[in-house]
């Protein structure tokens, strides 16, 4: 809840600045609620609030229950399954093929891995570029980038301002954010051969895990 009073705070500065309509997205790469109890649906009307008239997108992750979707779609969010245009922008993303039961086992929902999800959105991608991608583990967005360790991807970046050859395949989006591991990591920016380029992000916690 502190955390959501911080990003209230952070969402009004940056409108008084830039003026209301300077906000075109929020996008939550998942992890808002773990079951869906009554008190964490008031703070997923919360966060909704904090975007205003502002579109939000948003995936699911490994926490969010059936009752958590219903919820984040009450409170007015586009939980991505796909494909969907919000706020001028071409938006694509898909859920946590895991689910962790509180105090429980991981187990995946169905049939399909964290690779699958990374190699689907890829390909519908690069069928239709997206502007914004979303996951929610790191192991969907190796898939996405063809890596095989984000950690020592994103260690590894170069010049944030100056196109490089950088050894990474193109792209076909113009970010791909994921969360899940709580960490404070600087993004990188991957330079595509056709002279675009692609922020691939680390979201970071809402107050889950980081005392500080």
């Amino acid at each position: 809840t502190s955390m959501i009073q911080l990003q209230r705070e952070v969402a009004d500065v940056f409108k008084e600045t830039f003026g209301d309509d300077a906000l075109s997205l929020m996008a939550i790469s998942g992890d808002l609620t773990t079951n869906g109890t009554a008190a964490e649906g008031e703070c997923i009307q919360d966060i909704a609030e904090i975007a205003g008239e502002t579109p939000i997108a948003a995936v699911t992750g490994n926490h969010e229950s059936d009752v958590s979707v219903d919820q984040m779609k009450d409170a007015g969010m586009t939980v991505l399954d796909g494909s969907a245009e919000l706020g001028g922008l071409q938006v694509l993303g898909e859920g946590d093929p895991a689910r962790s039961e509180l105090f429980g086992a991981t187990t995946l929902r169905g049939d399909r891995t964290q690779n699958d999800v990374g190699e689907d959105l890829y390909q519908q991608a690069s069928d239709a570029r997206a502007d914004v991608v979303l996951v929610h583990e790191a192991y969907a967005a190796e898939a996405f980038v063809d890596v095989t360790d984000t950690v020592e991807f994103l260690d590894q970046r170069g010049s944030n301002t100056t196109p490089y050859d950088d050894g990474i395949r193109d792209l076909p989006a113009g970010a791909l954010f994921y969360g899940h591991w709580h960490r404070d990591i600087e993004p990188r920016v991957v330079w595509n051969s056709d002279g675009s380029w692609t922020l691939v992000m680390e979201l970071g916690t809402s107050g889950g895990a980081i005392d500080t």
